[in-house]
């Protein structure tokens, strides 16, 4: 018979499972009569208002996870579609009358089959092209961006070079502050344009329509600590700067190393903290067009080739481009929540029993900052707790702003040949002399 559960509940969002009972139809009201529609960047997703709903399919029922405005209208429609208006938490068995309950206690006697992994291995520069790719998943405040910091300073400490992507925060900080005499900070050519900073770093400009020269300074090897803080300075009348700018860095950065004599190109790890704001399929404010986005995804792709290994933070992992998810060997899971833990456990974990599952469900959803679960390039897994970055106290202050487009693009009407320079910042535009549109591709 069907049944319907309550997995979990939270001030947000409200995690739902249907035992024997088939999606589409609720689907079909959702979309057809409630007016909900597909997210573009995220798969298996709805939205409406602002709002989303993440489904996941099993053979024998679904999930949902249900943000909390939209719970009341799923419960209706849901009596509407099954006619369930009865809820269950699980149970452990038909014989127990006991309400399990998702706490440590119920899940002590529980065991998580851990695999021993060595995580050394990803550190080892004799097997620096083998390891693969790294991504550190999880959600914002589960401390992913200070385990880059701490991978980044073991790279460091093992002679690797490094070329770190700051978002904006000043993390890099508290590394630098440890390799004062080794650090370069890269920032944009402009009137006003000034990084304060209270460590003996080295600064140096760049265009930043023309990127490849941070790529030509970081392989002569002085510096290997190379830092690039572009996205404080970045104008937000023009919210595509960021990533214009990265598309074209990458760009170089694949240009650069093909026309490289391979003796020449050393080890380098590109940290880049937030990959989905340049990498996502729809990156909301620093959005390129699509055929921007893919090429981002194939370099990133192409540069193993080349001796660079990706090392990138992310919040969203299946929102990145299914295309470079394939290439990244091992996984560090910080506090995950939603339907990307689902989706990463139903990939991993296909002979765990049921509790098991729900245990390592329990422990990826309350992780301390100061614990991940490796996954390695083989999916073994297992689970590790590392200490914080000591933290000192450095003055830091970006100052300045970039200011727009400049010269702008240039246009020429299909229709009636008309060319002027375009400033704006959209993809497309209207002709001032017939109206025709006028489209820009690449960027």
């Amino acid at each position: 018979m069907p049944e319907a559960y309550i997995l979990k509940e939270t001030e947000n969002y409200t995690v739902f499972y249907f035992e024997d009972l088939n999606f589409w139809p609720l689907r079909h009201k959702l979309v057809m009569f409630h007016h909900w529609d597909y997210d573009d960047s995220n798969e298996n997703t709805l939205v409406k208002n602002g709002l989303h709903i993440s489904y996941d399919i099993e053979d024998n029922g679904f999930y949902l996870t249900v943000e909390k405005p939209a719970v009341h209208e799923v419960h209706v429609l849901v009596e509407e579609t099954y006619g369930i208006n009865e809820f269950y938490f699980p149970k452990e068995n038909e014989e127990d009358d006991t309400e399990y309950v998702l706490d440590e206690t119920g899940l002590e006697d529980i065991k998580v089959p851990y695999v021993f992994t060595n995580v050394n291995e990803l550190f080892n520069m004799d097997q620096f092209s083998e390891t693969g790719h790294a991504a550190i998943c999880g959600i914002t405040r589960s401390g992913k961006t200070t385990l880059l910091i701490s991978m980044t300073k073991r790279f460091l400490r093992n002679d690797a070079m490094v070329l770190y992507r700051d978002d904006g925060g000043g993390e890099f900080r508290y590394l630098a502050y440890q390799f004062k005499n080794a650090t370069r900070v890269f920032i944009p050519e402009g009137p006003g344009i000034r990084l304060q900073i209270g460590l003996p770093v080295k600064v140096e400009r760049f265009d930043w329509k023309h990127p490849g020269t941070i790529i030509e300074q970081v392989y002569k090897g002085d510096y290997p600590f190379n830092v690039i803080v572009f996205d404080p300075f970045a104008n937000v009348e023009f919210p595509k700067m960021i990533g214009k700018f990265y598309y074209r860095l990458l760009r170089d950065m694949l240009s650069f190393l093909q026309r490289k004599s391979y003796s020449e190109k050393y080890p380098l790890v590109f940290a880049l903290d937030e990959l989905n704001d340049i990498a996502a399929p729809r990156s909301k404010g620093y959005a390129l067009s699509e055929e921007a986005k893919a090429f981002v995804s194939l370099v990133l792709r192409k540069t193993g080739k080349h001796n660079v290994k990706i090392l990138c933070t992310t919040h969203r992992l299946q929102q990145l481009s299914s295309d470079f998810r394939s290439q990244i060997d091992n996984i560090f899971i910080k506090r995950y929540a939603g339907a990307d833990t689902w989706a990463f456990l139903k990939d991993n974990t296909i002979t765990f029993n049921k509790w098991a599952y729900i245990k390592l469900w329990k422990i990826i959803t309350t992780m301390p900052p100061e614990h991940f679960i490796y996954v390695d390039r083989y999916r073994r897994f297992d689970r590790y707790e590392f200490t914080d970055i000591p933290r000192p106290k450095v003055e830091y202050e970006c100052l300045g702003i970039l200011g727009g487009e400049g010269e702008g693009r240039k246009a020429v009407c299909p229709k009636c040949g008309f060319t002027w320079t375009y400033k704006g910042d959209r993809d497309e535009t209207r002709c001032p002399s017939c109206r025709a549109y006028v489209y820009f591709d690449s960027e």
